[in-house]
């Protein structure tokens, strides 16, 4: 059981790194591809599931995430 808290603690707080540095590096095209695949594989969950919300985003993160293209970040909006 410490094990899966530990691995998910580190999954939350890596992850938002990912994000931020895989999808910085794509046009929306390639973005669309990615965010596919990775859901997938079960690197990130869809958009709306309830654990995105265990995502640990720091200021930094937050000001990475705002640079990237808006329709890129659109793909991780409900609305989007």
């Amino acid at each position: 059981m410490i094990a899966i808290c530990i691995g998910w603690v580190w999954w939350s707080y890596k992850i938002v790194k990912w994000k931020c540095w895989a999808f910085s590096q794509l046009n929306l095209e390639d973005s669309c591809d990615l965010y596919i695949k990775a859901i997938e594989i079960g690197l990130i969950w869809p958009t709306g599931s309830i654990f995105n919300k265990t995502e640990i985003w720091t200021k930094k993160d937050k000001y990475n995430w705002s640079q990237i293209d808006s329709e890129i970040r659109s793909l991780f909006e409900l609305d989007g």
